[in-house]
Formats: structure tokens, C-alpha cells, sequence
């Protein structure tokens, strides 16, 4: 059924996204996304099969940690900005006030 296969998209999705190295989740990310719009009626058991794949490279490489690539510490960087500290109040956490305070420094 359509829920079914929406679900199995996800979980895989899912799954590829804790891949730890970026190209390895970038290609696998694509190979679902063209694997889901070429395959359409695909059973169930294939994609099955390609869930417990994904799983066991995600678990293959939990055990055997990389080191970031520049791409990586780049992504990292912009999915979380580094803040300034209030000299103030020694706060990192902004606020409307906080903001106009340090734009006034």
C-alpha cells in the first residue's frame, strides 16, 4: 500500500542521514530518492533489503569513526553558528534586548 511505501522512503532517509561521512550520506540520500522515482511498484521484501543495508553501514561506521572532511566541518559550522557571549550579562543566548545591546557596542 501507498503508506507503506511512503513509510519504508522515510525510514530510509532516516537511516541514511546518521551515515557519518557526507559523501557516503549524500549518495545514499540520492540512490533512494532515484530508486523510489524508477521503482515505483517495487515489492516490498527489495525495499526491505535495502533498508537493512543502509542500517548495517550506518552501523559499520559507528564502529569505525572517520575523520571530518572539510566539507563536513563546513556544513557543521553553518548548521550551527557560533555565538557571541553578552560582555554583559555573559550570556550566549539572544534576545531582542541582548541584540540591540551588542549592536550597540
Amino acid at each position: 500500500s501507498r503508506s507503506v511505501w511512503v513509510n519504508l522512503y522515510k525510514q530510509l532517509q532516516r537511516e541514511a542521514a546518521k551515515l557519518g561521512q557526507y559523501n557516503h550520506r549524500s549518495f545514499a540520500h540520492r540512490r533512494i530518492r532515484d530508486y523510489f522515482e524508477a521503482n515505483k511498484t517495487v515489492t516490498d521484501p527489495e525495499g526491505q533489503e535495502a533498508f537493512a543495508t543502509i542500517k548495517r553501514q550506518t552501523v559499520i561506521e559507528q564502529i569505525y569513526p572517520h575523520q571530518k572532511t572539510f566539507v563536513e566541518e563546513s556544513i557543521d559550522s553553518v548548521k550551527q553558528p557560533r555565538m557571541k557571549e553578552c560582555t554583559k550579562c555573559k550570556s550566549n543566548e539572544y534576545t531582542n534586548k541582548s541584540l540591540v545591546m551588542l549592536i550597540n557596542e
